[in-house]
């Protein structure tokens, strides 16, 4: 009985072994050249993205920079439109759109009166931008984003002490195509972009685009217009030209103008609109504070709006913080015009570059209501009743950059910019 059951294990072994040594026999008839169609098909294919924010084209996972970069296949997969949408996405990094800011890791604009520079440096095409706003550059026509973050003084020279953003623009392509995109939404948005692009001989390329977008406002105004409505527009003309091998020349001209009426900051919500009689009652006697005609306490009074006036309105704002009841609204008409070049010479073991742009920008703001109400007052000097509170704001300016580079063209361990 033992030597049958010891029989049965030992053949039950050789069987292993026979199939052991077939399946080896098998595995080594075939070919270890042959390609592995599984691994070959499941295999996933990195897309490689290329930046310049260290002045020469380098491969983002090559790039010894804390860099964050969306090309616009990206910007489109993660349904980027605004700057705001960067947040979720990029380390360190603050956007706030009015006032428009941008800040990394803390460091940033900290008052948005003329002449205050930001310690966040943003650059369209290599040329440099106070406007950050410039953010909120759309896929259509932008290649590139990189958002560099710490210091970039070396590379980006002033302005650069909590980093960068680079914004670079599409180019020219050889072959001819046309893209059109049309956008629908809610409060009657409509975004219309059409591009196109092509040679125009051997040596000359452009891209040419125009775009428009328009929606309603989305804050009811019950003293007259709605608030935070717009209406832009935007073309771009790029060239680019071969002189030689050596020498290509890049420049875009662009313009842009919108017209929009601001939100505003809508963070006036107390209601009733006290009158003086509610500021008496309010400061009086538990303070012995005396109010006499026309006064009132300025602990409490600083913080209500329209004291003096006797507005008992109830604020609509109170019940809904989309409803507002404005005489005046800010209405923001903005005009920029500017032209970018960029001239490359590869001299050979080093690449001569000069970029210079010229932009010409007017901001126009009018009739922004101080006292956030529909009241009348009566400001005049023959006592009619009739004016309002309100105030306007026109910013102009150009800008004229030039820069000069000389890079190297080694692709050893050490480059120089």
């Amino acid at each position: 009985m033992c030597k049958n059951k010891l029989t049965s294990k030992l053949s039950k072994t050789l069987s292993c072994l026979s199939a052991i040594v077939f399946a080896s026999t098998v595995a080594a008839d075939v070919d270890p050249k042959a390609p592995d169609k599984t691994v070959e098909e499941s295999s996933l294919k990195w897309e490689v993205i290329q930046v310049t924010a260290t002045k020469r084209v380098t491969n983002l996972n090559d790039t010894s920079l804390a860099i964050s970069a969306y090309d616009s296949k990206m910007m489109d997969d993660l349904g980027i439109s605004t700057g705001a949408d960067y947040l979720n996405l990029t380390p360190s990094l603050s956007y706030n759109s009015n006032p428009a800011r941008i800040y990394i890791r803390g460091v940033g604009l900290q008052d948005n009166q003329p002449g205050v520079d930001s310690g966040v440096a943003l650059y369209v095409d290599g040329i440099y931008s106070n406007n950050a706003l410039d953010i909120n550059r759309s896929s259509f026509d932008t290649q590139r984003i990189e958002i560099v973050r710490g210091p970039q003084g070396t590379l980006f020279g002033r302005n650069a002490t909590g980093g960068a953003v680079s914004i670079v623009t599409k180019r020219p392509t050889e072959e001819t195509e046309s893209t059109f995109r049309m956008g629908l939404g809610n409060f009657n948005t409509q975004k219309f972009n059409f591009a196109t692009s092509g040679s125009l001989s051997d040596e000359m390329r452009y891209r040419a685009s125009v775009g428009t977008e328009s929606r309603d406002g989305y804050i009811n105004n019950l003293g007259g217009p709605d608030l935070d409505s717009m209406d832009a527009d935007n073309w771009n003309l790029g060239i680019e030209y071969d002189f030689s091998d050596n020498i290509q020349l890049f420049t875009r001209a662009y313009g842009y103008s919108a017209n929009h009426i601001s939100a505003g900051d809508l963070g006036y919500q107390l209601s009733p609109y006290y009158s003086q009689a509610n500021i008496t009652a309010l400061s009086g006697s538990p303070a012995g504070v005396v109010v006499g005609a026309g006064e009132g306490d300025p602990n409490i009074s600083a913080l209500y709006a329209n004291l003096q006036d006797g507005y008992t309105t109830i604020n609509p704002s109170v019940n809904d913080p989309r409803t507002v009841d404005l005489n005046s609204v800010p209405i923001r008409d903005t005009e920029t015009l500017g032209f970018v070049v960029d001239l490359t010479w590869d001299i050979g073991a080093t690449t001569l570059r000069y970029i210079g742009g010229y932009e010409d920008a007017e901001v126009d703001v009018e009739g922004e209501d101080l006292d956030r109400t529909s009241r009348l007052f009566d400001i005049d000097t023959d006592g009619k009743t009739g004016g309002q509170l309100e105030i306007s704001l026109l910013d102009k300016g150009e800008r004229t950059s030039h820069e000069l580079q000389l890079l190297s063209n080694n692709d050893g361990p050490l480059n120089w910019v």
